[in-house]
């Protein structure tokens, strides 16, 4: 057997992780090996499109961290794949130490220069500046919370294609996240309103996924 084998042979989950994922990434990857975490890692890194120098995890924790996204979870208790998500932030959030070693990446400005801190935004990264950019406010406190509804319902929905058929970059999903990722005083934003208001003021029960 080659040195190499043997070198393979040894290598720990962790560091195995952290060979697909990238060297910036092993604290995490160990972490997440020891809390059973290590599926909804790379899931979440899937997800966003993220690479060995794209160390942006923390964007999708604190878009799933806000009071309101809380409340959504509620809504969406028993789903599978919501679940895990819930469950790898709440772990993320509990651990000062990762906490502190992986924090979101900011914004670099207006949501046209957000889109252009990231390669490949059309097919890999589209879900970044979604979750860089802050969601714009609203007037109805009802209408916001639909807002971050539905920003967290396409990350649920590109857990299910990633789990369930290996679909890594849904077209169809990129489109709705592209449209989403909207600078504060876009004109799309009442379309998106008026969508939200009929879904909020229609449905007889909490919206799932």
């Amino acid at each position: 057997m080659s040195h190499y084998a043997k070198e393979e042979c040894h290598r720990t989950p962790a560091e195995e992780l952290t060979l697909r994922l990238g060297e910036r990434f092993a604290k995490l990857c160990e972490w997440a090996c020891e809390n059973d975490l290590h599926e909804e890692l790379e899931i979440i890194y899937l997800l966003l499109g993220l690479t060995p120098n794209i160390v942006g995890v923390a964007n999708l924790v604190e878009e799933f961290d806000h009071p309101e996204s809380h409340e959504i979870l509620k809504d969406w208790a028993g789903n599978p794949h919501s679940d895990r998500i819930k469950r790898f932030v709440s772990a993320f959030q509990s651990s000062l130490v990762i906490k502190n070693s992986y924090a979101a990446i900011s914004p670099a400005g207006t949501i046209k220069q957000v889109r252009g801190q990231y390669p490949d935004f059309e097919k890999r990264t589209f879900f970044l500046p979604l979750y860089t950019f802050p969601l714009t406010s609203s007037k109805d406190p009802e209408i916001f919370t639909e807002r971050r509804r539905l920003r967290m319902w396409l990350a649920v929905q590109a857990v299910s294609r990633i789990v369930a058929s290996n679909n890594i970059a849904d077209r169809a999903i990129s489109r709705v996240a592209r449209f989403l990722a909207l600078g504060h005083d876009s004109p799309r934003w009442r379309f998106i309103d008026r969508l939200l208001a009929c879904l909020l003021y229609t449905s007889p029960s909490p919206r799932d996924s």
